[in-house]
């Protein structure tokens, strides 16, 4: 569960979510997910399981190899938007 916090300037070289890879439950609230790379889902992969944002900002993230900057939705996962 990430709470106020800010995610920025990391890089996954050659592998998914740069920012944040979740494969479980993720709670995002009053977050900033931005300036992270990957060469897909820059700011947050999330693979299966359910994924929560609130009150949150995900922007200025990029991908080498997609256009899937921002975030990457993969196998049974789910989004919940607040």
């Amino acid at each position: 569960h990430l709470t106020q916090s800010v995610v920025s300037g990391n890089n996954a070289t050659n592998a998914l979510g740069g920012g944040i890879f979740s494969q479980g439950t993720l709670t995002v609230t009053d977050t900033s997910i931005s300036g992270n790379s990957a060469s897909q889902g820059g700011g947050i992969t999330q693979q299966g399981g359910m994924m929560t944002l609130t009150n949150s900002a995900i922007h200025g993230n990029t991908a080498s190899l997609s256009t899937t900057g921002g975030v990457v939705m993969g196998g049974t996962a789910t989004v919940g938007l607040i």
